[in-house]
Order: structure tokens, then C-alpha cells, then sequence
């Protein structure tokens, strides 16, 4: 059975500090408070997590302070597992000084909601993501760089094995974003571009970028998750965003306003990429198109755009597209309230997080006939949501 997880903000629940080597799913673990089954949708199992943050602070005879909001521990960052009998997310908790962050990651068992930490770096892990056969869970952390200096890399931990994480890169620059292909015979990684740009020099393809911009470009390499082997596909600007690859493995879909600054939020478009580096635009519209997801028979682009385009505080929707950049359709521009985030589900349909007024509710959408039916969402707030 596919699963769907709702976890609700405000939630000071998952895990306190454990210390020790990498975990195993047999290993340090701590029991969730008892959650509610949702809404069973064809194969689809709902169960939702959830606590009171006011409650962790209604014995307190103090008022709640800054501190213990910022000391509030709640999930980010889900991903099911392949089989869906395990959830990764992050914790992100203050650091014992207040002057800064750090970010965990864990697991949920969905059979008896045990969860445990399973890195336990001083430095951050973040962006866990599992391989498609579900043996190992793999994450980017900031370590010390064969380089000289700190760099982040990708690493990869044998999950259902057990042992202890393992470097799978080296950049020079690092890994800002890397997503596995559905097979799991490649990982695409975005770093920055070197400033000596050997790529270029070698007369390597690239994209259309600026001559006269001085600040690095961002580079993509497809790497072998069984030989460790690196290799250069394609050149891009640096406002490249949100890698997805199609389920057959042959695309990859990202987003794009060509120059990575705050102040150009507005002018992100789609685009996709064969896996030679040939490169065209599936999007270009006025105002953002963001988070890209391709359908589960690949044949269409589901993303974020604004009722108003250019406005930053807009209405948000969600739409879809062909892969051919035909058929363009907004299925939430009739609907009065913001799509946060969606998801696909197994059977072509999509799962929508919609804030109304103070809550979050959870819509399942028809594509091809536009129906909205709500499904979940009853005096919460939704902050993630991973099938």
C-alpha cells in the first residue's frame, strides 16, 4: 500500500538529542503520540501525526516564551519510502548556545509510528531522499572537503543494513540539489560552476548565459550511485531549482528565473532536459512557475503558478502541462484560497495543501476533469505532505 503522510505544524513531538553511531531501523527509537486513519483513497493508506504545541506548555505557569517557540521541534522534509512502511524527515532544533541551527535526520516506522534519529553528525544533515529500491537513505551534509575547507556533499547511509554513513561525492563546490532517477541508476547533482569553468574550456554543451555576468553559473553532473563516477551533462544559469527527473528516467524537469536572486522570484519558468544536456522551455508565462512534479505516467507537469502574475503576495494555484508544452490548464483558478503544495498519488491524481483562513485542508484533484473534493483538514495546519 502507498501512504500518505499529513504531519501538522506546531508539533513539539518527534525526537529529543540521541546520541550514538548511525541508526538502523532496529535502533534507538521513540513512540509517536497515537494518530487517526484519514482517508483510505483506492490504495491509498492516510494516517496522520499530529500534537498540541500549546499543550507541551500547558502546565507551565510562565507564558510561552521565544525561546520555547524556537525550541518547538516539528518534521520537515518527508519522504516515503519505496514500499511506504518508512518516513525520512528532518528535525531542525536550535543550537545549545541559540546562535544558530541544526538539522537531523529521521525516520518514522509507519506499522507502530516508532521513530529514531539516524545521523548524528555535528555537523547538519538535510534533504534526505531514499533510493528507489529503499536500501539506502541518502542526505547532503557540510563536511570538511578533500579541497581544503567545508563543502557540502551528498552521502548515503545503508539503511536496512545498518553501518555507517559514506561520502558519495567530492565536488569542489559541492551539492546544492540532487534527486535519484526512478530506477536508480543515476543521481543528478547541481553544484556551482568552478571559476576557471574546465567544462567550457573543454568545449563542452552549455546553456545560454551572459557573458558579461561575472558570478559563476551552476553545473549538472548525472552520477553513478554504484561506481562513485561523476559526469559533466550540462551547463546552466544559476537560478536553477527543483530537479525531478520523469518516471521513465529520461527527463528531467526543473525550475528557473536564470539569475538565483530574491528580487527575480517572478520570472521562474519551467524547463526540461534530456539526459545528453539538450535543453528547451516547457513554460513562459508572466508570473513564477515552481515546483515542478511529472504525473505518474509521465505524460504531463503538474506546478505552482499565481492567479495574478507579478504580485508577490498572490492568490497560488496549482496547474499542469504536457510534456510537449500543450494544454496548459489552471485547475485551482476558480478556488478562493492558496495551494501551498501538492503531491501525486499512484493512481494520476493529485493531493493539494490549501490554506483556508487559520487551517490547512487537504483537496484531492481530478486533472482531467478539474473536480475538487476535500479529504482532510479539520482544525490543523498540513505542513508537509509525502506519499
Amino acid at each position: 500500500m502507498r501512504t500518505i503522510i499529513l504531519i501538522f505544524m506546531a508539533a513539539a513531538f518527534l525526537c529529543g538529542p540521541i546520541h550514538g553511531q548511525d541508526a538502523s531501523p532496529g535502533q534507538q527509537e521513540n513512540e509517536l503520540p497515537k494518530g487517526d486513519i484519514l482517508f483510505p483513497e483506492e490504495e491509498i493508506q492516510g494516517i496522520a501525526l499530529w500534537t498540541d504545541a500549546v499543550k507541551e506548555f500547558s502546565g507551565k505557569k510562565e507564558p510561552l516564551t521565544i525561546r520555547d517557540y524556537l525550541g518547538l521541534e516539528y518534521p520537515r522534509s518527508l519522504v516515503a519510502s519505496p514500499d511506504g512502511r518508512y518516513v525520512a524527515f528532518t528535525i531542525r532544533k536550535p543550537s545549545r548556545d541559540f546562535q544558530g541551527w541544526e538539522t537531523q535526520v529521521h525516520v518514522l516506522r509507519v506499522r507502530d509510528r516508532k521513530s529514531w534519529q539516524v545521523t548524528t553528525s555535528a555537523a547538519s544533515c538535510w534533504s534526505p531522499a531514499w533510493s528507489p529500491d529503499g536500501k539506502v537513505l541518502t542526505f547532503l551534509s557540510m563536511r570538511t572537503s578533500p579541497h581544503g575547507g567545508e563543502s557540502t556533499q551528498l552521502f548515503a547511509l545503508p539503511f536496512m543494513d545498518g553501518g555507517e554513513a559514506y561520502a558519495m561525492t567530492s565536488l569542489e563546490n559541492g551539492v546544492e540539489e540532487y534527486a535519484w532517477s526512478p530506477a536508480g541508476g543515476v543521481i543528478v547533482l547541481l553544484t556551482e560552476e568552478s571559476l576557471v569553468r574546465e567544462e567550457s574550456q573543454r568545449g563542452l554543451k552549455t546553456t545560454a548565459r551572459s557573458s558579461r555576468d561575472p558570478k559563476p553559473g551552476k553545473v549538472l553532473y548525472l552520477l553513478d550511485p554504484r561506481t562513485g563516477e561523476a559526469s559533466f551533462l550540462a551547463s546552466v544559469d544559476r537560478g536553477v531549482a527543483n530537479l525531478r527527473f520523469s518516471p521513465d528516467g529520461k527527463l528531467i524537469v526543473f525550475q528557473s528565473n536564470r539569475t538565483g536572486e530574491y528580487n527575480d522570484e517572478q520570472k521562474y519558468d519551467l524547463f526540461i532536459m534530456n539526459l545528453d544536456g539538450r535543453l528547451r522551455q516547457l513554460t513562459d508565462d508572466p508570473g513564477p512557475e515552481t515546483v515542478p512534479r511529472f504525473s505518474p505516467d509521465g505524460r504531463k507537469v503538474a506546478f505552482i503558478t499565481q492567479t495574478v502574475p507579478d504580485i508577490e503576495f498572490a492568490e497560488t494555484d496549482v496547474s499542469i502541462v504536457n510534456v510537449d508544452g500543450s494544454g496548459r490548464k489552471n485547475l485551482t483558478g476558480d478556488f478562493d484560497y492558496s495551494v501551498k503544495g501538492f503531491t501525486w498519488t499512484k493512481n494520476g491524481r493529485l493531493l493539494a495543501q490549501v490554506d483556508e483562513g487559520m487551517y490547512t485542508r487537504v483537496y484531492s484533484l481530478d486533472p482531467g476533469g478539474g473536480t475538487m473534493e476535500r479529504v482532510a483538514g479539520d482544525n490543523v495546519v498540513v505542513s508537509d505532505l509525502a506519499v
